[in-house]
């Protein structure tokens, strides 16, 4: 996913839910040309858990924090990506305790 875009919408709203009061919704363009859509209407479970793997990455440089859980990260990949995948999660580790 190097070309792939990511941005995040957030509508406000006039009223309070459980959720809170803005409407989040994040937004991925997985391929060149291709328009930004609601990530959870074209990615599969594995595919967010990648994704959330890669914004951890990011995050972690910038504020690290002691522990974090990942589910399924690895279903349904191949070994190429599952190299991949156990490259970043190593990275992530030396500053951060993981769970998987």
């Amino acid at each position: 996913m190097e070309k792939a875009r990511f941005s995040i919408r957030i509508n406000e709203t006039n009223s309070f839910t459980k959720l809170g009061t803005d409407q989040v919704i994040f937004m991925i363009a997985p391929n060149p040309g291709e328009s930004l859509m609601p990530l959870v209407k074209i990615v599969s479970g594995g595919e967010q858990s990648r994704l959330i793997l890669a914004l951890k990455a990011i995050f972690s440089r910038v504020e690290p924090v002691g522990t974090m859980i990942f589910d399924e990260i690895d279903t349904g990949v191949s070994g190429r990506v599952s190299a991949a995948i156990g490259k970043k999660m190593h990275a992530i580790g030396q500053e951060n305790k993981l769970l998987r």
